[in-house]
């Protein structure tokens, strides 16, 4: 437990820097420059996450895996081809996010994915009060960052850039660290351990890469047909749904190497009876961050963000009802990735974006907050439910 709350204050914070950058943008461009903000996250967000190829989890649970060199050589890899990707993107599609936006993010983007597997680092060694530390130095940097162009009426570009400097700050120290002190000796490239993590990741990065197009598309989709302000009203609307996830991910990431020594000493049957302990406490952080959510994010968001920023309770129901989901999802996840059972993932994952795609198609000419809702809802709903009935066969 106390590892528990110690990585989700890390992860708490850092969530809450993309939150800060989202509030200074609505601070200093309004809600239709949070808009512009989140619809530019949503199309390079999920491209990033299916070049990562969940190698984070893939570093913790792969049995007799290569070393961290090995992992962050593919990584260095991965985020280049994506930065490539989006920037020829940008070149070819007149509906790209402005240069000025998007140059930052490509650059905040691909250093958080470099720190995100060193972090994956400390915690295969057991330091997860370092990655809580250094997680939540990057949030108070990132809070300076937002701070001076809003105390000085800097273009809120500035902000992206400042939480970029922040995370560059972070990540030269911690993967000095893990290359000295974890895995100080040379890797020489080999075929041997690179099919190993592509045979591992390929099909985790593919099942968190249309989870995260899933995650994104209720933003794509009110953006085809709705202002830019409804957008940006939606994306904050729709963080709880992140924290919520940052949330569960913080237990699941403490939860894995248990669940591995589990699975070790006492077999599936040892597996089966921790991933219910697991998964009972899951689902009641999420009913109750859901609740808790409902009754008091309508209220406080127009005191935050500014009266623009307004939603009732009733459009706020099937978010607060795609956490509970979410909490479901997470409960099924965990004994899957220990069992390398990476594949069954996919097929989650594609159920859920087929989900939310049918009825975003089906609502699309009458796009509003409540309908991108459902969209989500859909979408997170539907994987709970796959991934429920894949863990029955698999235990």
């Amino acid at each position: 437990m106390k590892n528990s709350l110690l990585l989700l204050s890390g992860y708490a914070g850092k969530s809450a820097t993309t939150l800060l950058i989202l509030w200074g943008f609505a601070r200093l461009s309004g809600a239709e420059g949070a808009g512009e903000f989140a619809y530019a996250m949503a199309v390079t967000f999920p491209v990033f996450i299916l070049a990562e190829l969940g190698l984070r989890n893939v570093l913790q649970t792969l049995r007799g895996g290569p070393p961290f060199r090995a992992y962050l050589a593919l990584r260095i890899a991965a985020v280049a081809l994506a930065v490539a990707g989006i920037g020829l993107a940008a070149l070819w599609i007149d509906s790209f996010p402005p240069a000025a936006v998007l140059v930052p993010l490509l650059g905040l983007r691909a250093a958080d994915s470099l720190l995100d597997i060193c972090h994956g680092c400390l915690q295969a060694a057991g330091r997860i009060g370092a990655v809580a530390r250094w997680m939540w130095t990057n949030t108070l940097l990132t809070v300076v960052a937002v701070a001076v162009p809003l105390a000085f009426e800097l273009p809120a570009e500035a902000a992206i850039w400042g939480s970029f400097v922040a995370s560059v700050v972070v990540l030269v120290p911690v993967a000095t660290w893990c290359l000295r002190t974890i895995d100080p000796a040379p890797w020489r490239a080999n075929r041997a351990d690179v099919r190993r993590i592509l045979g591992a990741g390929t099909s985790l990065g593919v099942s968190q890469g249309l989870a995260s197009a899933m995650t994104y598309l209720p933003t794509i989709y009110l953006a085809a047909s709705a202002s830019a302000a409804v957008v940006g009203v939606f994306a904050v609307t729709q963080y709880v749904v992140t924290f919520a996830n940052l949330f569960l991910s913080s237990i699941q990431q403490t939860q894995l190497r248990a669940l591995r020594a589990g699975l070790e000493s006492g077999g599936v049957a040892r597996l089966r009876a921790l991933s219910l302990g697991v998964g009972l406490r899951q689902v009641g952080v999420g009913l109750g961050v859901a609740l808790l959510a409902l009754l008091a994010f309508p209220p406080v968001l127009p005191l935050v963000f500014g009266e623009e920023f307004t939603l009732t309770r009733w459009e706020f129901l099937p978010i607060a009802l795609a956490v509970v989901a979410l909490s479901v999802d997470y409960a099924t996840t965990a004994p899957q990735l220990v069992l390398n059972r990476y594949r069954s993932r996919v097929g989650v994952a594609v159920v859920g974006l087929a989900a939310a795609l049918v009825l975003a198609a089906l609502t699309y000419g009458d796009a509003t907050l409540l309908s991108a809702g459902y969209v989500v809802l859909a979408g997170v709903a539907a994987r709970a439910v796959a991934g429920a009935v894949l863990l029955r066969r698999a235990l």
